[in-house]
Formats: structure tokens, C-alpha cells, sequence
């Protein structure tokens, strides 16, 4: 029984959304220029920045704000504190200004990064608080999108529904609440929530990782989520330095569902 020929519930016509769009236009959380302002506890970052030279060797600046997901700004404050506390020393240069300076561990820097390491395996970005993150994730709910009926009809096209799936599927997906879809092994589950996936407009801003009460959880996973283009990223920056007059960048680590 095709799709194509059995009514749909009738939701309110809208049409959906670019995604490019979508993600542009989407929350924005600025840029942080200071430590304080991660809203993140020094010694987590202090123990990141430790575990990430100790796996890179020699690092430059600039290489350390990219793998760590943070401006040079910030960075340079750790830097700072970290060559107070005589735990990185310099040792040489990969090119011109400060940010190629290139870093190593002291022996007092490998023992305490082996000491972070024992604690907690995860290197990589710096995670997001997880207050911003619900807020973030708050601000792009799905509550306000409803599918329309030819998206609706045209997104199930290629299945083939028993009319109750499709008489209870479409109100269920524009109430804006959760779905749980149950039943047997092979009986179309994974089709439909990727069919559903692929209706909804736009992308959904996510984290690499998040931190709750000192603990980090990985939540990008490039199996399932993509990153967001270095182009994208860009226009976003020009539009929300329009928008606020701030001119302030964005922490760029998230990531975007697919």
C-alpha cells in the first residue's frame, strides 16, 4: 500500500525551512575571550591544555587553540599560568609571532598531565557548561516546526505504511513532544525515524562535549553528526557581529545533526 495514495492528517501548511538558512540564523553564543568567561573551572583547562601537548609534543599556539577549540585569547591566559606554574616552557618557533611559538612539558608538566590523564582519559575540544548547552539546545526546540502535509506525504514516499502509522504519525510529529516508536525486529522503526529526520528543516547546533559536575561527556560523533563548514561558520560570524555590534566570535566547537 503506497504512501502516495492515502490521506494524511492535514497539519497547518508551512513550508519548511532552508537548513543552511536555518543554521545561520540560529543561537549564537559569542565567543569567549577569558578564561572566566568559559564559565569552565581553571583546573579543567589547565589539565586539557597538559594532556593535549603531552599527546602533540611540541605544539604551536595556534595549534593548541585548534585542537582545544578555544581563541587564542584565552588560550594565551592559560599559556601564561601554565609557564608561571613552570609546567610548559617554549622551545621553539614554527613561524612568526607569538601564536607560533611552539611548546613542550617540563618534567613537573609530564608528571602533572600523567596525573590528569589518571583522572579523566578524555582529550580533545573544551566542553560547553551544561547550563549553556540545555539553554542552546532550549532555544532550537522543535515545538514551534510543523510539517506539511506534501512534505509529510513526499518524506514517507518510498515506505510502505499501514494507514493508522500514517493517521497517528503526522499529528504525532507536529505536537512537538518526544516520539517513541516500539515494535518487532524489522518492522520499518529505523526507516521511519530517518525518514522523519530528513522532513525536519534546518540543523541543530550541538557541542563536542559537555561538562557536568566535573565530569566530561562527549557528545559530537562524526558517525552521526557533521561539522559545520568553515563557510558557514563565517557568515554566521558577520551576522551576529551585525546583529549585536559586537563583533565577538563565536566559541566554534559545535557540531550540527545530520
Amino acid at each position: 500500500m503506497g504512501t502516495q495514495t492515502i490521506p494524511a492528517p492535514s497539519p497547518a501548511p508551512s513550508p519548511p525551512n532552508s537548513g543552511e538558512s536555518n543554521l545561520i540564523d540560529g543561537p549564537f553564543v559569542p565567543q569567549p575571550t577569558t578564561v572566566e568567561e568559559t564559565g569552565l573551572e581553571l583546573s579543567l583547562l589547565v589539565d586539557l591544555t597538559l594532556k593535549t601537548i603531552y599527546f602533540l609534543g611540541r605544539p604551536s599556539g595556534r595549534t593548541l587553540s585548534e585542537h582545544l577549540a578555544l581563541s587564542y585569547a584565552v588560550l594565551e591566559e592559560l599559556i601564561t599560568f601554565l609557564r608561571q606554574e613552570q609546567v610548559i616552557e617554549i622551545v621553539g618557533s614554527a613561524g612568526l609571532g607569538e601564536q607560533a611559538y611552539q611548546y613542550a612539558l617540563t618534567d613537573r608538566g609530564r608528571h602533572k598531565a600523567e596525573e590528569a590523564l589518571a583522572r579523566s582519559a578524555y582529550v580533545g575540544q573544551v566542553p560547553v557548561p551544561f547550563d549553556l548547552y540545555v539553554d542552546v539546545l532550549s532555544r532550537q526546540s522543535a515545538s514551534d516546526i510543523r510539517i506539511d502535509t506534501e512534505t509529510y506525504l513526499a518524506g514517507l514516499s518510498h515506505l510502505v505504511l499501514p494507514r493508522r502509522v500514517l493517521a497517528g504519525l503526522g499529528p504525532a510529529l507536529n505536537s512537538g513532544r518526544s516520539l517513541l516508536i516500539y515494535g518487532g525486529a524489522g518492522n520499518g522503526k529505523s526507516s521511519i525515524t530517518v525518514a522523519v529526520g530528513r522532513m525536519l528543516p534546518g540543523e541543530v547546533l550541538i557541542p563536542y562535549a559537555v561538562v557536568v559536575h566535573g565530569q566530561i561527556i562527549k557528545v559530537f560523533d562524526p558517525r552521526m553528526h557533521q561539522r559545520i563548514s568553515d563557510d558557514v561558520l563565517e557568515e554566521r560570524r558577520q551576522n551576529a557581529a551585525r546583529f549585536n555590534g559586537a563583533g565577538r566570535e563565536r566559541r566554534q566547537r559545535a557540531g550540527r545533526s545530520s
